[in-house]
Parts: structure tokens; sequence; C-alpha cells
């Protein structure tokens, strides 16, 4: 239901409201022009990899150290400061930043991409570790669990929810920064299509 309310607002919109943007109609002709290309499913590979491995590499980095700062003093003390910092920079910045230092390439936009999704990781991870029961850490001990032992079977159960979390956190910023990436710096991918059609005033595509 929800989605037939916003095709049928889309379609008046287009049609009484705002003269260049397309109808859905138009928009899924264009769209299925653009599967027909011989480069679509290649600019949608690129940035398929680029969102998996920010993914990936965003959710691990940001698991172990949120988990470390709700579990070790020390790291929380050393990290927390730069964690709020990471959260509080705004993408754009940090994508022309690594652009700057790091100029164009593959490299840079992985960089910028776990520069910008990694801190909300942590938040989610390590708000989850300080929350944990004590009890639990008592009772692996009492049972004489080793680290592995203790990680695989106390703390991954018990932190499911908030990594649960943070991988769709991961998942969802990854795609909105790659996608930003491209459009600013990149010479394939998803992005820079769109970035192409709206510099040539195609809004169906740029939908589409």
């Amino acid at each position: 239901v929800g989605i037939a309310v916003g095709l049928v607002a889309w379609w008046l919109a287009a049609r009484f409201l705002f003269r260049f943007l397309p109808d859905p109609l138009t928009t899924l002709r264009t769209f299925g022009e653009q599967l027909a290309t011989e480069d679509f499913f290649e600019n949608l590979g690129v940035t398929a990899r680029r969102v998996l491995l920010g993914t990936v590499g965003a959710f691990l980095a940001g698991s172990a150290i949120g988990l470390a700062m709700g579990r070790i003093w020390a790291v929380e003390s050393a990290l927390h400061p730069w964690v709020f910092v990471g959260l509080a920079l705004p993408g754009p910045l940090v994508i022309l930043v690594a652009i700057l230092v790091m100029g164009l390439g593959e490299m840079t936009t992985l960089a910028a991409l776990w520069a910008v999704v990694t801190p909300f990781v942590i938040t989610l991870v390590y708000g989850g570790a300080k929350a944990l029961d004590p009890e639990l850490l008592e009772m692996s001990a009492a049972y004489r669990f080793g680290r592995w032992e203790r990680l695989r079977h106390v703390l991954i159960p018990a932190l499911l929810p908030s990594l649960m979390s943070g991988l769709r956190v991961a998942f969802a910023m990854s795609w909105k920064i790659v996608v930003l990436i491209e459009a600013l710096s990149s010479t394939v991918g998803i992005g820079e299509r769109i970035h192409f059609f709206f510099t040539f005033n195609q809004p169906a595509a740029v939908l589409a």
C-alpha cells in the first residue's frame, strides 16, 4: 500500500507540480533502456564491489574496536574522543580531504568510505559491549572459558543485536557514500553515471 501511495504521489507531483520531474512510467522506461546497455552491469558490478568491501571492512574494524572500547578502559579513554570526531565529520568533507591527500583511485574511495562508516559501527557495538551483563562474564570465568570460547559462546551471542544493527548501518551508509564518492571522483560506477546524466540534464536517467 505504501509503495502504491508513493507512486501515485510521484505521478501527481510530476503531472501538476514539477514540470521537469519525470513520471514513474517514463523513469521505468528509461531504466529498461539503461538495463539494455553494455556498461550498465559493469558500473553496477564496480559499485557493488566497493559497497561490499566498504561494508565488510567497516563492520569488522568497527566491531573489533567497539568491543575493545566497551571492555577495556584504556582503549575507551584513548579512542572515545576520536570516535566522536569521526561521527561529527561531514561525509563530503572526508571524501574531499581523502582525494586531496591520496589522489584519485580505488584506495581513496575505500579509505574515505571506511573513515565515514566505521565510527557509526563502533558506536553501536560499543553501546552493546558496555551494556553486557557482568554475570555472563563471571559465568565464563567460573567455567574457565578461554578467550576464544568466551568470545564465541558469550560475547558474540550477547552482542548479536548490536552487531546486526552495525551491519545494517554499515551496508546502508556504504551505498550512499560510495555513490557520492563515485559522483565526485570516479570514472566508473553508478555514482559516475548519475553525475553524467545530471550534467547533461537527463532527470529520468538520474532517477532510474
